[in-house]
């Protein structure tokens, strides 16, 4: 593949994170790179899910004053939830019983599919280039660039976006702290009529405070996972795969639903790189997003919404370095303070959150009783995790 020699800005990895950096930078005069390892359209193991965080910053990165979401046709919209807790007690939430929603509450995606239409809003500026199927290797920082190798071609940049995704983190340790999951499409899943349009989370003894998830998507698919964080699982994650497979034979609910059902896809495994306090996310001229920055929800183990904000934020600080031709590393290392100000006292809370309820699972099962049983409750609740996601502290 013929590479150019140079750039402003190369972004490796086209996942979320990374192309909503060149969103952001988009049509503001600077080359961009974008590399990726596969080819394009590619598969991906993820939950699929955009909260409000993802919509609110799609909307920021949204090119004419239209949301980029408009024009996705494959979003399933997504008003309510359903949780079974470990005892086994049903309940089902819909937000629009609780609010006059102007707009879901969320959507679900395949990856496939959504990922690839971010790319294609960027490839009509001539400005943005993307090279699939090339691997960037041995990356050097200088004073006043960056090198590194692409496909084995020497090429520069001013600065590196690092959106890589979990799989280049070299710290192992860190694991303790992560969530691991397996993930796979289902088809043939049978859905009632109010379930078409709910996230459902299936809370078993088995791997709480770890969950199972059903996610409705479009042209009759799912998106299932198992999803334990590491630190308060005790079995081998070996046992997964067979604790995914005893859950939709064996529980009662699940396999009333599963019973028609079959894989379309096979079970894919992955390590969560849950957001904690304190992160490094730059080093010289390189700047960390996305799962690549460890920045997924430790509550939900969603990592969409807080991969497109970190991009979006990285962008932002790349064109004031720009505009200011500043890129001194007291500049460039200030990136570290705007991702902490933005995710650690979130990243603090939801911790103590997965922590006090692993302790105390009795407080779990109360907590959605009173959900259920009292609507000021629910209300005082729901308005809390959704204020929480506002648009007002992004950049």
């Amino acid at each position: 593949m013929d590479l150019p020699d140079d750039c402003d800005v190369a972004i490796v990895g086209a996942g979320p994170a990374g192309l909503a950096c060149a969103l952001t930078l988009k049509g503001k005069g600077l080359t961009i790179k974008i590399f990726d390892k596969k080819a394009f359209p590619r598969s991906k193991p993820c939950g699929g899910g955009l909260g409000i965080r993802a919509i609110h910053t799609l909307q920021k990165l949204s090119p004419y004053n239209h949301n980029l979401l408009d024009n996705f046709e494959g979003k399933t919209p997504i008003d309510g939830f359903e949780v079974t807790t470990p005892k086994h007690k049903n309940y089902s939430f819909s937000l629009k019983n609780d609010y006059t929603l102007t707009q879901p509450l969320g959507y679900t995606v395949n990856r496939y599919d959504f990922d690839a239409y971010l790319l294609q809003n960027l490839l009509d500026n001539t400005n943005i280039q993307f090279y699939p199927q090339t691997k960037v290797t041995k990356i050097l920082k200088h004073e006043d660039k960056v090198e590194f190798l692409a496909n084995g071609e020497l090429m520069k940049a001013s600065l590196v976006i690092d959106a890589t995704g979990v799989d280049q983190i070299r710290e192992k340790s860190l694991r303790n702290n992560w969530a691991f999951a397996i993930t796979s499409f289902v088809k043939y899943l049978h859905l009632e009529e109010n379930q078409h349009n709910k996230l459902q989370f299936y809370f078993t003894p088995l791997i709480y405070p770890g969950y199972f998830w059903i996610f409705p998507l479009s042209e009759g698919l799912a998106n299932v996972r198992l999803f334990v964080p590491k630190k308060y699982f005790k079995s081998s994650l070996l046992q997964l795969r067979h604790y995914f497979f005893e859950l939709i034979q064996s529980d009662s609910l699940l396999a009333a639903q599963f019973q028609s059902a079959s894989l379309a896809s096979p079970l894919q495994g992955g390590w969560l790189p849950l957001g904690y306090p304190k992160g490094t996310y730059s080093k010289g001229r390189i700047l960390k997003v996305g799962d690549a920055a460890c920045l997924v929800d430790p509550l939900a183990g969603e990592g969409i919404g807080n991969a497109l904000l970190s991009g979006h934020l990285a962008g932002l600080h790349i064109l004031q370095a720009f505009n200011e031709n500043n890129f001194s590393d007291e500049f460039l290392s200030s990136y570290n303070h705007i991702i902490t100000d933005t995710f650690d006292h979130e990243f603090k809370f939801r911790h103590r959150i997965v922590k006090y309820l692993s302790k105390h699972p009795k407080a779990f099962e109360r907590c959605f009783h009173y959900l259920n049983t009292s609507d000021d409750f629910r209300k005082f609740i729901f308005k809390f995790f959704i204020s929480s996601h506002d648009a007002s502290r992004m950049g």
